[in-house]
């Protein structure tokens, strides 16, 4: 559409993925995540082949879109800050999260075994892997949205930023992998957290929480890309 068209974009490769950055074009004030490129073994777009909005839409509000998104891409070199890898992406998702399962079903996207989303206290949570890259989809148990303010604190970073039940989607956490955090609280600057001691053994971990740092509206944690074990247990 020409609104998507005269949108500026940035390209940064990260791993295997690559991330499209957007600006907002004028009437379209949704921030976040805006689009999602699946792409089969051969690097094709099984299911949508347009560019912009108005595609089938993967989760509500984020539409899938085509091939033609990445086109240009092949040459960009790894991420200057020293991110490697994309871990985990947390996106809350505020109707109902079994509705949004079966929606993902019909695009060939299954839960991990095909469990059904797991009830954790106020929160129901599904999980799914693309390759090694973990999505969660989080959301409330009451199927109308609930009240973010009803979260525990710890939880709380996952919720999104809408209004409860609008039966939207937000892009609320992404973990990367990075070889040297070190090199990454440079290139952040004071809004990266100290590093820790990470649940997974032998890595380390620092988080930007969300509004720390100017144009990032979720909460950003990178780990050491190396330890003794996977990253996630399967």
């Amino acid at each position: 559409t020409p609104a998507a068209a005269e949108a500026k974009e940035a390209f940064v490769r990260v791993g295997s993925i690559v991330v499209v950055f957007r600006e907002v074009a004028a009437g379209r004030p949704r921030k976040g995540l805006v689009g999602i490129v699946l792409l089969d073994g051969g690097g094709r777009a099984p299911v949508s082949s347009g560019y912009g909005y108005g595609q089938p839409e993967f989760l509500p509000g984020v539409p899938l879109l085509g091939a033609a998104t990445l086109e240009g891409t092949d040459h960009l070199d790894q991420h200057r800050n020293g991110v490697t890898g994309l871990g985990e992406l947390v996106v809350w998702h505020a109707g109902d999260v079994d509705d949004a399962v079966d929606r993902l079903e019909g695009f060939g996207v299954h839960t991990h075994k095909h469990r059904s989303a797991k009830q954790m206290g106020p929160l129901k949570m599904a999980k799914f892997f693309f390759g090694d890259m973990r999505m969660l989809l989080v959301g409330s148990t009451d199927r109308h949205g609930g009240s973010v303010a009803e979260l525990p604190a710890a939880a709380a970073w996952m919720a999104g930023r809408g209004a409860p039940g609008d039966g939207g989607a937000d892009l609320t956490g992404v973990l990367l992998l990075a070889s040297s955090l070190e090199q990454v609280a440079t290139a952040v600057g004071p809004g990266c957290g100290a590093s820790k001691k990470a649940q997974q053994p032998g890595r380390t971990i620092c988080t930007v929480p969300r509004g720390a740092v100017g144009g990032i509206g979720c909460t950003l944690a990178f780990i050491t890309d190396s330890g003794p074990t996977p990253l996630f247990t399967r």
